[in-house]
C-alpha cells in the first residue's frame, strides 16, 4: 500500500473556516506552521516571519493561487480554532506508516513543568505526557496527556499500546509496568521489556 505524505494527511482534516473569502487550504497552512515550529518559530508573528522569509521556496513547493501565502493573521485564526485532536490524529497516521517491527519503541511518561496543583495535599495533581518514541527514526509516533489525580500512567500506556497495535513490535517501558497481570493488548504479539 502506498504511503501517504504528511500534506495528504493534514489535508484530510475537515475545513472549519467559512468558504467565503477562503484563500489558503488548511493542509498547506498546517504544514507551514509545522515547518516553522520545527525551525524554532513559535509565536503567530514569528511563524508569519518564517513564511515571509522562505516565500520563494514555499511558493515553488505549494504553488498557491496568485503566489499568495498565509499571513500571521491567517495562521492565528487557524491555530485558535483548530481541533488539535484532529491534528494529532493526522500526524499519528502519517508517522505510524514508517514504524516497522524491527524498530524499538520506548514508552515513558513525564510530568509537565508548572502544572502541579495542591502540592502539599494528598490529592495533589499534575499533568503528565506519555510518549511512544521510535528510536530508529528519532520521532514520537504517539502521545497522550493525562491528569495524575484522575488516572495512572499504566492505564494510559495500555491505551497507547492498543492504539499502536503493531504486531511483533518491541517496546521498552519503566519497571512500573512490570506486573504479572499486565495485559496491554490481548492478542498482541509484541514484546515488552523493562528499561529501568
Amino acid at each position: 500500500m502506498k504511503k501517504k505524505s504528511l500534506i495528504e494527511h493534514l489535508s484530510a482534516i475537515p475545513e472549519f473556516r467559512r468558504k467565503a473569502g477562503l484563500r489558503h487550504p488548511l493542509g498547506p497552512v498546517l504544514l507551514m506552521v509545522i515547518m516553522a515550529k520545527m525551525s524554532g518559530f513559535y509565536s503567530y508573528r514569528s511563524i508569519g516571519d518564517f513564511i515571509e522569509r522562505h516565500r520563494e521556496a514555499l511558493v515553488s513547493y505549494f504553488e498557491p493561487k496568485k503566489g499568495r501565502l498565509p499571513s500571521f493573521l491567517t495562521v492565528r485564526q487557524v491555530l485558535m480554532r483548530l481541533d488539535y485532536s484532529l491534528l494529532y490524529e493526522a500526524f499519528y497516521n502519517w508517522a505510524i506508516q514508517y514504524v516497522n517491527p524491527e524498530s524499538l519503541i520506548s514508552i515513558d511518561g513525564k510530568s509537565i513543568r508548572s502544572t502541579l496543583s495542591n502540592p502539599v495535599d494528598a490529592q495533589q495533581d499534575f499533568i503528565a505526557l506519555v510518549s511512544a518514541y521510535c528510536t530508529q527514526r528519532g520521532e514520537v509516533v504517539a502521545a497522550e496527556a493525562y491528569h495524575n489525580a484522575k488516572e495512572s500512567e499504566v492505564a494510559v500506556v495500555k491505551r497507547l499500546l492498543k492504539k499502536l497495535d503493531l504486531p511483533g513490535q518491541t517496546y521498552t517501558l519503566d519497571a512500573l509496568h512490570c506486573k504479572k497481570n499486565f495485559s496491554p493488548n490481548r492478542g498482541s504479539k509484541g514484546t515488552l521489556s523493562s528499561s529501568g
